[in-house]
C-alpha cells in the first residue's frame, strides 16, 4: 500500500504540473519509496514520463486526480492570442509575432509551470541554450517602454486572461 501511495503522488504531480518534485512535499509519503520510483522516471524522455503517470492514474485510480495536458492548453492559448498556427510557432522563422509566441510560450512553462528548460526547448524545438535568451528577452520586454514592448506586454495580458478559463 505505502509503495502504491509513493506512485500514484508522484503520477499526480506529473500529470498535473507536467514534472514532479525531488521529494514529496506530503509528509506521509514513503521518501525511499518515492526517490526510487522518482530516478527510474529521471531517465525517461518527458512523453514517456507523461504516458507512464497517465497508466498509473488508470490502474490506481485515486479520488481526485486532474490529468491536464497543458502543453496542449497553452499551445491553443499561444496560438489563439497571437494569431498563427503551432507548426509556424516552432518552425526556424524569425519573425517577431514567431519571436514573441515562443518566448511567451517558454515563459509560462518554466516559470507558472515549473517545466525544466532544457524539457520546455524540446517542445518549442529549439536547443537548450535559447531558454537563456528567451528568458532575458522576456524581462527585457517588461522593462522596456518601446511599441514592440508595448505589444508584447499586451500579448501577455491577452495570454494570461486567456489561460485564466482553464
Amino acid at each position: 500500500m505505502r509503495k502504491d501511495a509513493a506512485r500514484i503522488y508522484l503520477a499526480q504531480q506529473i500529470a498535473e504540473y507536467g514534472n514532479a518534485a525531488e521529494l514529496p512535499t506530503d509528509k506521509s509519503i514513503d521518501q525511499r519509496l518515492y526517490k526510487l520510483a522518482y530516478k527510474m522516471l529521471l531517465r525517461r524522455p518527458r512523453e514517456s514520463r507523461k504516458k507512464w503517470a497517465k497508466r498509473a492514474l488508470r490502474r490506481f485510480k485515486p479520488e481526485r486526480v486532474y490529468a491536464i495536458d497543458l502543453d496542449k492548453i497553452v499551445q491553443q492559448a499561444v496560438c489563439r492570442v497571437h494569431g498563427v498556427e503551432w507548426e509556424a510557432i516552432r518552425s526556424a522563422g524569425r519573425l517577431g509575432i514567431y519571436v514573441d509566441a515562443r518566448t511567451q510560450a517558454a515563459a509560462i512553462m518554466m516559470t507558472m509551470y515549473g517545466w525544466e528548460r532544457p524539457d520546455t526547448m524540446d517542445w518549442l524545438g529549439r536547443h537548450r541554450t535559447t531558454g537563456y535568451h528567451y528568458e532575458r528577452l522576456h524581462e527585457h520586454w517588461f522593462a522596456s517602454h518601446t511599441p514592440r514592448a508595448m505589444r508584447y506586454q499586451k500579448h501577455w495580458t491577452e495570454l494570461m486572461n486567456e489561460l485564466r478559463r482553464y
